[in-house]
């Protein structure tokens, strides 16, 4: 911090070196020096993600609480951040409660905030609410098209349901599109491969021994009136 100790730029961008780097507890140094030489939002919000890598849940949801009511943030452009990390730290310190409070809260800010519609579908998946898990996730995908995760998400939520053919569909119309990468397009088919397996392992209630009546009044299985049955993969 010797080297140019009252610039909060230069601050401010050690901070988040040290924080790529994994070293929170040193970011956070840095961070609180640039906010000190000049107050920003924006630091403080790196700030509290140092917080929250360091464990430190609780300081980092005070600290943001106090910045959203700051005189400094009034004017400033994404406040749906804010709440986003308090509800990160919430969920970290294993408040769901309040995280889902706060998720909430951020998207009413910004309702295509990509980063709380994923967190807020995984806790009411967690939670055991698959409808709104469901509808949050479907909000994320419209949000970002070319991100894999909420498809991925949908797409297990339907293969626990038992709904494979929808898994198919949300899968191979993503795999369709131009605009994502070719890493995600082969996730997504892999995915799709998986999904077929599990649709052909799974029993078939329509090919169990239904009886019939035949011509001369006696009942036969349908296994019988055919005769031997042919394997048949599921198709979609």
């Amino acid at each position: 911090m010797r080297l140019h100790p009252k610039d909060a730029d230069f601050q401010n961008l050690m901070g988040l070196t040290q924080l790529a780097m994994e070293n929170p507890s040193k970011a956070s140094k840095y961070f609180k020096n640039s906010y000190k030489i000049n107050p920003r939002t924006s630091v403080a919000l790196n700030l509290s993600s140092a917080y929250i890598e360091d464990g430190k849940f609780l300081k980092a949801i005070q600290l943001l609480k106090k910045v959203n009511k700051d005189k400094v943030s009034e004017n400033y452009q994404y406040p749906e951040r804010i709440f986003h990390n308090i509800a990160l730290a919430a969920e970290r310190n294993r408040n769901h409660r309040q995280a889902v409070k706060y998720y909430q809260v951020a998207l009413s800010e910004n309702p295509n905030y990509y980063l709380s519609l994923m967190r807020l579908g995984q806790l009411y998946e967690k939670s055991k609410r698959p409808l709104d898990a469901q509808k949050t996730f479907v909000k994320a995908k419209n949000s970002c098209p070319k991100c894999f995760d909420p498809v991925n998400a949908l797409a297990m939520g339907f293969i626990a349901k038992g709904k494979h053919r929808s898994a198919f569909r949300v899968l191979k119309r993503y795999a369709r599109k131009n605009e994502i990468s070719d890493e995600n397009r082969m996730k997504a088919k892999k995915l799709i491969v998986m999904v077929k397996k599990i649709a052909r392992s799974r029993p078939n209630p329509n090919k169990k021994g239904k009886l019939a009546t035949s011509k001369t009044g006696k009942r036969k299985s349908q296994a019988q009136k055919r005769g031997p049955r042919k394997t048949r993969a599921t198709t979609f």
